[in-house]
C-alpha cells in the first residue's frame, strides 16, 4: 500500500523528485523545491521512517528555480541552481561539488547520462547544451545548439556518442 508522508514544507513549489535506494539500503525520495529563500535547499525524505531532511546548498550558492535533475549511475544526485551544476550524496547526504560550467545558459530543463557515464544537461534562453564528467569533474560548454530557438528541452544519447537535442516550442527542432 501507500503511505502519505505528509506534505515536505507548506511554502514551496515541487519542482522535482527522484527515488532511490543507497548502497547502505536506504529507501529515499531526494525532492527539488523552490521558494523565495536566498539559499536554495533539497528535500530528502527516508521513506522506511517518514522523516523528511532539509539539505542547503552551499551558501554561496543562490536560490533560483531548479528544474531538470539526474540520478546517475554512481549514485550522485546532480541538479542545477541557475547556472550552478551541483552533486548531492545521498549516502552521505551532503553536497559534494559544485561549479558553473556555462557563463551564458541558465537554467538547465533537462538531464541524461551516457552510457560512458558523461552528463548532459540543456538549458535555457540559448539552447545551451553542457557536460560533465562526474570522475573528473570538468566542465564543457558547447554552445548554443541553435541559432533561433531558446530551449533546449529534451536530451537522449546513444552507444555511439551522439548526442541528441529536442530543442525550442515554436519548431521543434532535433539536432
Amino acid at each position: 500500500g501507500f503511505t502519505d508522508h505528509g506534505v515536505g514544507a507548506e511554502v514551496a513549489e515541487l519542482r522535482g523528485l527522484v527515488p532511490t535506494v543507497t548502497k547502505g539500503g536506504r529507501s529515499l525520495l531526494i525532492c527539488s523545491p523552490t521558494d523565495e529563500a536566498p539559499v536554495g535547499y533539497l528535500l530528502v525524505t527516508d521513506i522506511d521512517t517518514g522523516k523528511t531532511e532539509q539539505y542547503f546548498c552551499p551558501e554561496d550558492v543562490p536560490q533560483y528555480d531548479p528544474f531538470g535533475a539526474l540520478l546517475h549511475s554512481n549514485g550522485k544526485y546532480y541538479h542545477t541552481q541557475g547556472r550552478t551544476l551541483l552533486e548531492f550524496d545521498p549516502e552521505t547526504s551532503e553536497f559534494t561539488w559544485y561549479g558553473i560550467p556555462s557563463k551564458q545558459t541558465s537554467p538547465y530543463l533537462c538531464f541524461t547520462e551516457a552510457p560512458d557515464g558523461t552528463i548532459w544537461a540543456g538549458g535555457t534562453y540559448n539552447s545551451g547544451l553542457i557536460s560533465l564528467d562526474p570522475e573528473t569533474k570538468e566542465m564543457k560548454d558547447h554552445g548554443r545548439m541553435d541559432p533561433e530557438e531558446m530551449y533546449l528541452s529534451y536530451l537522449g544519447t546513444d552507444d555511439k556518442g551522439w548526442i541528441y537535442c529536442g530543442i525550442g516550442t515554436a519548431r521543434y527542432n532535433l539536432v
